[in-house]
């Protein structure tokens, strides 16, 4: 619990861009479902896999958006 520890003795400060690309990845992923899947029903046999299958191309496409986000709006410093 070191973190819960660190977090007591500072105060922490929420990036509203994770807020933004959280946003992004939502949006981005239910277009992207509902364009492949718009009538996808799942069978029961295989319902945990879908649900892994679908959390880890979440994953993907959110750390896609974070770093498309970094190299467009990435903050330049000077040599």
């Amino acid at each position: 619990m070191p973190y819960l520890r660190k977090a007591r003795a500072e105060r922490l400060e929420w990036s509203h861009r994770y807020t933004a690309s959280a946003v992004a990845t939502f949006i981005l992923c239910l277009i992207a479902a509902a364009l492949v899947f718009p009538a996808f029903t799942v069978p029961e046999d295989f319902f945990l896999h879908v649900l892994l299958v679908a959390f880890a191309f979440g994953f993907g496409v959110d750390s896609a958006v974070i770093e498309g986000a970094e190299w467009i709006f990435s903050k330049k410093t000077e040599p």
